[in-house]
């Protein structure tokens, strides 16, 4: 708790009301993450599930990060037609690529832990990869 306060002193002493606009955007966006590893674990539909968040990381990191709305509004336009691109190119790539899970090295860490958690690690890397490429399609977009 204490390195997050000086996170945040330092984000207003240096960048003023832009780094209080920053931290209110990480505060957010880890809320967010939060919300999709819950309700991924509830077995909610990852495909509607990560299409919500990342529709609300993108907005949080594109709409407190600029000045100009209508340049704003143009990039978060093309930041979500991105974002369908590459979801629809991370769906059969995740397919074909068969991740299923934890690989044979990990096998002794793993050994005393129930390895059937109930989730399909198809579904994860899905959601991973479609999270993960998020802050450069944010970044791209600006």
């Amino acid at each position: 708790m204490i390195l997050v306060i000086i996170l945040f002193i330092l984000l207003v002493i240096v960048a003023g009301k832009q780094g209080l606009n920053d931290f209110y955007g990480l505060v957010i966006n880890m809320a967010a993450v939060f919300l999709l590893i819950i309700l991924l674990n509830w077995q909610f539909n990852v495909y509607v599930v990560t299409a919500f968040i990342s529709f609300i990381i993108l907005a949080v990191s594109i709409y407190l990060s600029a000045d100009d709305p209508k340049v704003t509004n143009h990039a978060f336009s093309a930041s979500l037609v991105v974002l369908l691109l590459v979801a629809l190119l991370a769906f059969p790539v995740n397919q074909w690529a068969n991740v299923q899970g934890f690989a044979t090295e990990s096998s002794e860490e793993l050994e005393g832990l129930l390895l059937t958690v109930g989730l399909d690690f198809k579904n994860i890397a899905f959601a991973v990869t479609i999270v993960a490429s998020l802050g450069a399609i944010a970044e791209a977009s600006m």
